[in-house]
């Protein structure tokens, strides 16, 4: 159960960083 966990939270922070960099990648194209 922990390692369960443990995976979705690191899928979450992958998610997470993602979508900051999509964002970045919007705001400042180029």
């Amino acid at each position: 159960m922990y390692l369960l966990l443990t995976k979705l939270m690191e899928a979450a922070n992958f998610i997470d960083l993602r979508e900051v960099l999509h964002v970045g990648v919007v705001l400042k194209p180029g």
